[in-house]
């Protein structure tokens, strides 16, 4: 009998730490915005890997072109990338952080080229470090 490799991941907003900036450059507004959730039950597999994709897929705003960066990062929940701990420790959340349980990242780029607009979507997988490991373009299907 084969061993088979289940993956039950839940997902959890962490709204305490999103951000939402915007500047006006050339007189056009640039919003960029950032979504985090917290996943429970991560092991590195393809299977994790794909849920998270799809869970992405699912939430993601439908509406990107109003921003001029959107991104939604994954972090694997632990005892620091909590909001348990965020609440009992909030000026050392963001240094403790360090992205050291980011998994991955999804990025929408919006840039306007001659009055068009061309979007880019692309998938930094992190792995734990804090820079990517890898970046390739991502759609959803």
């Amino acid at each position: 009998m084969g061993c088979v490799s289940k993956t039950n991941l839940s997902f959890e907003r962490f709204k305490e730490i999103e951000r939402q900036d915007t500047s006006v450059r050339k007189g056009v507004q640039l919003i960029k915005k950032e979504e985090y959730y917290l996943v429970t039950g991560y092991k590195k597999n393809k299977k994790a890997d794909a849920q998270i994709d799809s869970f992405y897929c699912a939430v993601k705003d439908p509406n990107p072109e109003k921003y001029y960066t959107y991104w939604v990062h994954f972090l694997k929940k632990s005892k620091k990338t909590s909001k348990e701990y965020f609440h009992g420790y909030e000026r050392g959340f963001y240094t403790n952080l360090g992205y050291r349980d980011r998994i991955v990242s999804y990025r929408t780029d919006n840039r306007r080229h001659s009055n068009t607009i061309q979007i880019d979507y692309y998938k930094e997988i992190c792995k734990g470090n804090q820079y990517p490991v890898k970046t390739e373009k991502f759609e959803c299907e």
